[in-house]
């Protein structure tokens, strides 16, 4: 008998034969349902969609032969469930991880654009003439802009719809801040844009009235407290000018954060400079084992009250009086 006869009759004998039921009579249909209630429900794949490989080679995490190494070895899920099969097809809705992490079909692109005067900075369609003309032909991306010029201002911007990339751009370009008063990087202070530039032009010939209201708000402060055993008064050297830039006590009997809740309720803004020593952020994390114990005990018990060149007397009175209040 012949091998190609063989195969015809055993593909007979499989169509013929009886079939072998995958359950028996008595929990017939039972552990089918308990598993899929268990079971995390498949990703889709339909005819419509865009092939794995391509969707992740489209993000820009690497080419589609290696995205297929990357799914065979499990680091792709979609919808939550991981995905091994080659062929696989994504639907746009459908939620893809790579080692975790969402990533998004589009590759990052960058642009970075000099802007002329008379154009808004907004990605809005009834604010006249913006940016976004001025770039809509450089991709067929949606892209949008990193920080903001003034409609007359002139300068650099860069677009992107890399959200992580415009996220870390922010971070350096406030102290590497991702949250008040948590530094994640080591950044600059690079906020001042050209209006608030031609303000502070103007405001310059008024700094020293602007110094001398902020000092004797200070003075006032020091009179107030100077007797209080529980604070500590801000001491100047000899020789020295101050701006009181902040006005600082120092709360000795280990009630600062009861003190800055009870300020709060009678509606008087405090700050703490800072929270978070230096040496604690994740910025320098490679100092994080040294151990600076003024520093640490600082952070526990320094307060900055309200202080500016135009708060009236009466305000500071109020301000000064609830503090006295507090410790009596």
């Amino acid at each position: 008998m012949s091998k190609q006869k063989d195969n015809k009759r055993i593909g007979k004998s499989l169509d013929k034969g009886k079939r072998t039921k995958p359950f028996g009579k008595d929990n017939r249909g039972k552990k089918s349902k308990e598993t899929l209630q268990n079971k995390p429900s498949k990703p889709s794949n339909s005819s419509n969609g865009i092939r794995l490989n391509k969707y992740i080679a489209n993000s820009g995490i690497c080419s589609r032969r290696e995205a297929d190494m990357y799914i065979q070895v499990g680091s792709v899920s979609v919808n939550g469930s991981v995905v091994s099969e080659m062929g696989f097809k994504v639907k746009p809705n459908d939620e893809v991880k790579f080692d975790g992490r969402k990533i998004s079909p589009e590759a990052k692109k960058y642009v970075l654009l000099n802007k002329p005067k008379g154009f808004a900075t907004t990605t809005s369609d009834n604010k006249g003439n913006t940016v976004m003309d001025l770039v809509a032909n450089a991709s067929s991306i949606p892209l949008h802009p990193i920080g903001r010029l003034g409609r007359n201002a002139t300068g650099l911007l860069l677009f992107t719809n890399d959200d992580d990339f415009a996220k870390k751009i922010k971070m350096y370009s406030n102290h590497g801040v991702s949250k008040r008063y948590h530094h994640n990087i080591i950044g600059i202070n690079s906020r001042l844009d050209s209006i608030q530039a031609e303000v502070l032009n103007v405001k310059f010939k008024y700094l020293n009235d602007y110094n001398n209201a902020r000092n004797q708000m200070a003075e006032n402060y020091n009179k107030a407290f100077k007797s209080v055993e529980q604070l500590q008064i801000p001491e100047l050297n000899k020789n020295s000018t101050h701006v009181y830039h902040q006005y600082t006590l120092k709360v000795l009997n280990g009630k600062r954060d009861d003190l800055m809740k009870y300020l709060e309720q009678n509606e008087i803004e405090t700050r703490v400079y800072y929270p978070i020593p230096v040496h604690k952020q994740k910025a320098f994390s490679n100092y994080s084992n040294i151990s600076l114990i003024n520093t640490d005990e600082l952070a526990t018990s320094c307060l900055s009250l309200p202080i500016h060149s135009e708060i009236e007397n009466s305000s500071q009175k109020y301000i000064i009086d609830n503090v006295l209040n507090f410790f009596k």
